[in-house]
């Protein structure tokens, strides 16, 4: 099973999330909502770059993520820079026994006048190119 889940504040995470998930034809699940424990093979994880930070709702939801809920993770996400959370990802899912794959998917996202546009169409193909190639070693 393959589990997209993303946080998105203003919906730039969120137009990654159903680009990837809809190319590996799944749901993508908005870490806001009760969300499904079933575990999965991979977990793809939206969590963007807020002022430099983690979404506080990513961060909770990782947390409680229980060891073993996902054989390997895979970290996306948008930002005012191409700057990724996969290391603030790995070292939450690290006591948890939940491998962090190196590579990650970020681009920039749109925030107020900077980056207008952001994710666009060529952002969101690459994401669901990124996401059924890594997806073809599960299926």
């Amino acid at each position: 099973m393959i589990k997209v889940v993303y946080c998105s504040k203003g919906g730039n995470t969120k137009k990654l999330a159903d680009a990837m998930a809809e190319s590996i034809g799944i749901h993508a699940e908005n870490v806001s909502e009760k969300l499904d424990p079933e575990q999965a093979e991979l977990l793809f994880i939206g969590a963007s770059v807020y002022a430099g930070k983690m979404a506080p709702k990513m961060q909770a939801y990782l947390s409680a993520l229980k060891p073993g809920a996902a054989e390997r993770a895979v970290v996306f996400g948008t930002g005012f820079t191409e700057t990724s959370m996969r290391d603030a990802v790995a070292a939450i899912l690290a006591d948890k026994n939940i491998p962090v794959e190196a590579e990650a998917f970020c681009c920039k996202g749109s925030f107020l006048l900077a980056n207008r546009g952001k994710p666009d169409a060529d952002d969101c193909r690459r994401a669901a190119a990124f996401a059924a190639n890594l997806a073809q070693s599960v299926r």
